[in-house]
């Protein structure tokens, strides 16, 4: 969500995000999503980063939230985009204050604030 464009995306309903805790950043989003919720018309950093896989990728960066609507919470940090993004990624820093339960019995996933 960016809150100083009032946009949201998608308006209305929620999108499905990959937790990866392998990411130390906030929030990566597609550059696609990036430029529709407006955080490329704001300021933006640049910055290197260093992929699993040993690559080097650029990224730009401005200040965003993550509402998370079923726990009634929310947070703000740096949401990150780059070339080949595909997937909506929560890192470590975005999931700062939650905490999540993965029951490998039931295959569910529970989040709690804490």
């Amino acid at each position: 969500m960016n809150t100083l464009a009032s946009a949201s995306h998608p308006a209305e309903r929620s999108v499905l995000a990959v937790v990866d805790t392998g990411y130390s950043g906030f929030l990566l989003l597609p550059q696609r999503m990036f430029r529709e919720l407006g955080f490329a018309d704001l300021k933006k950093d640049s910055s290197r980063a260093q992929l699993a896989n040993g690559s080097m990728v650029e990224l730009s960066s401005s200040y965003g939230t993550i509402r998370f609507r079923d726990l009634g919470t929310e947070t703000d940090g740096r949401v990150q985009t780059c070339e080949g993004a595909e997937e909506v990624l929560i890192g470590m820093d975005g999931l700062r204050g939650l905490a999540i339960t993965v029951d490998g019995c039931t295959r569910m996933c529970y989040a709690r604030t804490c």
